[in-house]
């Protein structure tokens, strides 16, 4: 690792349709943040689903990708420093500090000190956006608030209500590759008897494990899928509902009209009239 110091801050938003292709590390230490929607995050051979208000340290070099499939819009934060931007803190604890104390574990920040940290992010992304004139107390400023911010997580309790969804056995891997799978195929006519045959595992145990690591059925993740991908392409092509509901894997476009209108309470038609301004 780089000896030098480091530091960058930038937020993004994320559409529910945005997936990073693969797996990728950085040189640096990474802070992750979700201050709106949600995320599945792969790190190794672990799958965490980060909600708002959860953080997550990621070491340098370690593997990660995320995976947008919740809200339509979804905004994170990311840090990334080097172990000598933090020199006070490894010096204070261990060279070790990040990957011992707070490395690959999601943490949930209680929410009565949600508004304060992002007012301490939001004074280190104003010190930091004028590079040109960042003076050495800027810099110092930066360094002290960041600091902070890692203190304050080691008197957080780690050990919440992300617990349950930390895997890192066989079996929780082809969960993740069934994820995987079936954003891939889900305009095809999939069943979780087979997605759990294609994983190599037992159809109610496969449905157990599914629903702990989404919080949510097989079913259900898939028909919401589809009608995400549904919904965007109301707005960005001009095929009919018709094709737009077998390309996304519905059976009948009449089946699709009444599953949109339960989820949405318009039809895919006005839909499409009051938010794409492209006839159909």
């Amino acid at each position: 690792m780089k000896s030098t110091s480091h530091f960058e801050i930038h937020s993004q938003l994320h559409s529910n349709d945005f997936s990073m292709p693969s797996m990728h590390t950085h040189s640096f230490h990474e802070y992750f943040l979700m201050i709106s929607g949600s995320c599945d995050f792969y790190v190794e051979d672990r799958i965490y689903h980060i909600n708002k208000g959860t953080c997550i340290i990621i070491p340098a070099g370690v593997p990660h990708k995320t995976v947008y499939t919740g809200s339509p819009i979804n905004e994170r934060l990311c840090m990334e420093f080097s172990s000598h931007y933090i020199h006070n803190l490894t010096d204070d604890f261990s060279s070790d500090f990040l990957s011992l104390r707070l490395a690959l574990n999601p943490i949930k920040i209680p929410d009565s000190d949600f508004p304060n940290l992002l007012r301490a992010l939001s004074s280190i992304m104003v010190e930091n956006s004028n590079q040109h004139i960042l003076s050495s107390y800027s810099s110092n400023y930066i360094r002290f608030l960041l600091e902070a911010l890692l203190v304050k997580l080691l008197t957080y309790n780690s050990d919440n209500e992300m617990s349950n969804i930390r895997s890192n056995n066989s079996d929780d891997i082809k969960i993740k590759t069934a994820l995987e799978f079936i954003n891939r195929h889900f305009s095809e006519p999939l069943t979780l008897t087979q997605v759990a045959s294609e994983m190599g595992l037992n159809s109610s145990y496969f449905s157990t494990k599914f629903k702990t690591c989404k919080g949510t059925g097989f079913k259900e993740y898939l028909t919401n899928l589809r009608l995400r991908k549904a919904e965007r392409m109301l707005l960005e092509t001009k095929r009919s509902i018709t094709e737009i509901a077998f390309e996304c894997g519905f059976e009948s476009s009449n089946y699709f009209g009444d599953i949109f209108k339960k989820k949405n309470s318009v039809t895919p038609s006005y839909y499409r009239k009051i938010k794409g301004n492209i006839e159909g």
